[in-house]
């Protein structure tokens, strides 16, 4: 949190965005919203406590939800549900978590099971974007809403013309937006990736102990001259999302 602060103070024009499970966001809500962080992400693939406890491996959901809230409290802006869709495990679902993030004032995205690992990915089990739209309830009166998609991130973005609710949707495999990605992550040990796909990785944190500023402005522009193309071409398919983030 403490780097968060500096960092805006220091770049007030730069916009800062936090991935999370959501564990702990509850003891550092107040903080973050001191930091001025722009977007928050919150990991929540279910609403089912056995479910949750199965794919985040004995994960507390209450200690979750109240994260949510104390965010929504906080004042935090930009709250967004990430939710990885799973035929046959959570694609029952949608409607729960449509009315859980309408009832908790936040935005749901619904993200396509992406092949990050091969021995938990399958093909069976991927729902493409077009799919998911067809699955929302009120499948006829969603309607795409206009964003720059350099700007708005990697969601597209529907309006309930009925109810006025919107939801995102996320296409990472069927519909890549690899060409408009402009996103860099910072693990929480301190590297760099440009791609979420790609194993690569550039150490970063001797930088920022050193508050080497000139030494991070090259080592930054040096990766973003090296973001692959697309995330085909340098996936592995061997990333684990627990060790990268988000």
């Amino acid at each position: 949190v403490s780097f968060l602060k500096e960092l805006n103070r220091e770049f007030p024009d730069m916009k800062t965005a936090l991935t999370t499970n959501g564990s702990l966001l509850g003891e550092y809500a107040e903080g973050l919203a001191e930091a001025n962080l722009h977007s928050l992400n919150i990991s929540l693939d279910t609403l089912d406590p056995v479910k949750f406890a199965e794919v985040t491996r004995l994960g507390d959901m209450d200690r979750v939800i109240f994260g949510i809230r104390a965010a929504v409290g906080a004042g935090l802006r930009n709250i967004k549900l990430n939710t990885v869709l799973i035929r046959g495990f959570n694609d029952g679902e949608i409607g729960t978590l449509m009315d859980f993030a309408k009832k908790e004032r936040v935005l749901l995205r619904l993200i396509e099971f992406m092949p990050l690992e091969d021995d938990v990915w399958s093909e069976d089990a991927f729902i493409s974007g077009e799919e998911i739209l067809r699955m929302l309830p009120d499948g006829d009166s969603w309607k795409a809403e206009k964003h720059d998609s350099e700007l708005s991130g990697p969601a597209k973005y529907y309006t309930n013309e009925k109810t006025g609710d919107s939801i995102g949707i996320i296409t990472a495999v069927s519909n890549h937006f690899c060409k408009h990605c402009n996103r860099l992550r910072v693990s929480a040990t301190g590297k760099l990736r440009t791609c979420l796909f790609a194993p690569d990785e550039t150490p970063m944190r001797h930088l920022i102990l050193d508050a080497d500023r000139e030494g991070l402005r090259k080592l930054i522009l040096g990766s973003i001259k090296n973001k692959p193309r697309c995330w085909n071409d340098v996936r592995t398919g061997h990333q684990q999302m627990s060790g990268i983030g988000g």
